[in-house]
């Protein structure tokens, strides 16, 4: 699921950072900070549900 969703970001030409601006601290959805976000996807801990759930609404609205 991760590397789907790093490729798509790439394949649009949005980061991480986009990302975690626009899905993430967005309207204050979820309380993480963007090293503790990166974290996450990077393996150095696990992804949490929220986080999951963002990256599952971007990819079905970026889909095709």
């Amino acid at each position: 699921m991760i590397e789907n969703f790093r490729q798509r970001l790439r394949d649009r030409g949005q980061s991480l950072k986009w990302f975690y601006q626009n899905y993430i601290k967005k309207d204050n959805c979820i309380d993480l900070s963007y090293p503790g976000f990166a974290g996450q996807l990077n393996g150095y801990s696990p992804v949490s549900v929220d986080v999951k759930k963002q990256i599952k609404i971007y990819m079905d609205e970026t889909y095709g």
